[in-house]
Order: C-alpha cells, then sequence, then structure tokens
C-alpha cells in the first residue's frame, strides 16, 4: 500500500459512495487510476467497502468488553463456542491477565446479565470472567462516533424513518459492497433506482447506517494489533480519552467501567514500535497513571457488518 493508496483509503472511508470523478478531482488524478486502485484494493482482500448499522437502532444499546481466563486444555473448544454466539463480534487469543478478549452487544442489561452467567458461565473450561461496560466509544478506526449524537436524538431521528423489510435487504447488500450501483442493488431488492437512492439518503441521514473502507492491518503493513486498559486520574477521564483519539496508531477509544477507566486499542508495525508509543507518547499525557496491556495474539472473529441473512 503505497502514499496514493493511503490517500483513497481516507477519502473512501469518509463515504465509499463517493464517484470515481468526486475522488479523482480532490486527489489529482484520473477516474482510471481511482478505479483500478479500488478494484486492486479490494480484491487482493486488503479493503472491504461496507456499510455499518447503527447497533443501538437496531435494537442493541449495551456493548461490553469481556476478558476471559481459561484452562488451555480447554482452549480451542472454548474458541470454537464462543466464535458461534451471534452477540459477540470479536474474539481473540491475548496474552496478559487475560487468554482471550471479546466484545458483544446487548439489548439490555438483563439479556448481558444473563449472557455472562447462563452462556459464558456454564462454559467447561472458563476460569474467570472479567467485563467491562462501554459507557461511550469515542472512536473507531472505521468510523467516527459523533459523541454528541445522544440515543435521545437518535431516537428523535428514527420517528421520521420507518424501517422495512426491503430496507434490511438493501442494507445487507451494501454491506457486501458499498459502491455497488443503484441498478444493480434495484435489480436485486426489487424497487426501483429512485426508490433506492431515497431509502439510502434516509437511512444514512437519520443515522441508522454509516458508509465507511475497512482495511486488513495485517496486509496493510501492521501486524502488532494491541489493546491497552488505562487507569487515569478521576477528573481527567475525558481529556485525556479525547487525546488519544488524535493518536493516528490508535484506532479504539472507549470509556469503560471497572478498575481502568479508558480501552484504547490500535495497530503498530512490531513491539518496538508500540512501547515507543506507549512509553514517549501515552504515557505523557497529563492525567495518565497507568498502562495494562492487552496483547492480540491471534483474532478469532471480527464481525464489522453485523447484520446476517
Amino acid at each position: 500500500m503505497d502514499e496514493l493508496d493511503r490517500s483513497l483509503v481516507r477519502f473512501l472511508r469518509d463515504d465509499p459512495r463517493y464517484s470515481n470523478k468526486k475522488i479523482a478531482q480532490s486527489l489529482k488524478i484520473d477516474e482510471a487510476t481511482v478505479q483500478r486502485r479500488i478494484e486492486k484494493l479490494v480484491s487482493s482482500g486488503m479493503l472491504k467497502l461496507t456499510t455499518l448499522p447503527n447497533l443501538k437502532m437496531f435494537g442493541y444499546p449495551i456493548r461490553v468488553y469481556v476478558l476471559l481466563q481459561v484452562n488451555h486444555s480447554y482452549l480451542e473448544i472454548i474458541e470454537k463456542q464462543l466464535c458461534q454466539m451471534e452477540n459477540l463480534r470479536y474474539i481473540a487469543e491475548c496474552i496478559g491477565k487475560a487468554d482471550l478478549f471479546a466484545r458483544g452487544d446487548f439489548s439490555s442489561m438483563e439479556s448481558t446479565l444473563d449472557f455472562i452467567v447462563n452462556d459464558l458461565g456454564k462454559i467447561e473450561g472458563i476460569t474467570g470472567i472479567d467485563t467491562m461496560h462501554v459507557y461511550r466509544e469515542l472512536k473507531r478506526n472505521y468510523v467516527l462516533v459523533d459523541v454528541s449524537n445522544t440515543l435521545t436524538k437518535l431516537e428523535t431521528q428514527m420517528k421520521d424513518v420507518h424501517l422495512f423489510e426491503t430496507d434490511i435487504h438493501l442494507i445487507l447488500e451494501l454491506q457486501k459492497n458499498a459502491r455497488a450501483p443503484l441498478k444493480q442493488l434495484s435489480e436485486t431488492v426489487g424497487l426501483s433506482s429512485a426508490t433506492i437512492h431515497r431509502r439510502i439518503k434516509d437511512l444514512t441521514s437519520s443515522g441508522f447506517i454509516k458508509f465507511t473502507a475497512i482495511t486488513d492491518d495485517l496486509k496493510a503493513g501492521y501486524p502488532e494489533p494491541f489493546n491497552l486498559r488505562i487507569r487515569t486520574k478521576p477528573d481527567k477521564i475525558m481529556q485525556i480519552a479525547d487525546r488519544l483519539t488524535q493518536f493516528d496508531f490508535i484506532s479504539l477509544v472507549a470509556i469503560i467501567s471497572g478498575q481502568t477507566q479508558i480501552w484504547a486499542g490500535g495497530t503498530s508495525t512490531s513491539a518496538k514500535d508500540l512501547l515507543t508509543h506507549v512509553t514517549q507518547e501515552i504515557n505523557k499525557v497529563e492525567g495518565v497513571i497507568g498502562i495494562e496491556s492487552v496483547d492480540i495474539l491471534k483474532i478469532l472473529k471480527n464481525n464489522y457488518t453485523w447484520l446476517s441473512e
């Protein structure tokens, strides 16, 4: 991935449905180059152009991070069981105070508790469970969260948009290819191109979906994924979280419950590179008290798109 590819990715993260002409004019290159570069990035698996439904608006307002300690003789069996659980969107092997890290989304605190007690709690081989409720996500590498866009505002917007079965079908198609032409979507979904255009506009403006471009960090030259649990002074939580969103190497920032106040994730080119970031940048942010590393060894499941057939 060269600098032009990176510029294309940054542009596509804002909206993959931008026309080749608009992208070409902004980057000062020809349309054929835009088309050729995008096709190459997608076909190589380095780039996925997709649509991310807003889980809060689809009935899953609660996000939980889970660190699991397991009996290693059961590790493979436990991993297979976790990967089959629809509520868990991300699962990875890690080292540190836990063996597995998972991220899940739930409809209520009751369903969250039921999942932890009756689903995770009954899996043979799990010896410890540490859960962290996510109060707010301030940054994701593929979609920036507008912290002023509260759930109340989203519920107000939802009153103006009614979700139909054809909308779900449309979203599923856009998850496969966010740049799918209106004519192709029309033939697949069974609505006119004009109706498809209007529904996409309604779904995006109301906050139901967000178009984005997702890169494969390993193929892009960032083979070392990491997660950090950061302890802060109580009165500095928001200031530190806002500061962390400004670091390019950090792709996820969330305020969480528990003994640590902030969860930060990202990728680096090497363990040495990560150490430099932690010691020279994060540790020097005013109000940071301590940092615990949750180093990812292998990603077992990473569901970006949330909805399925």
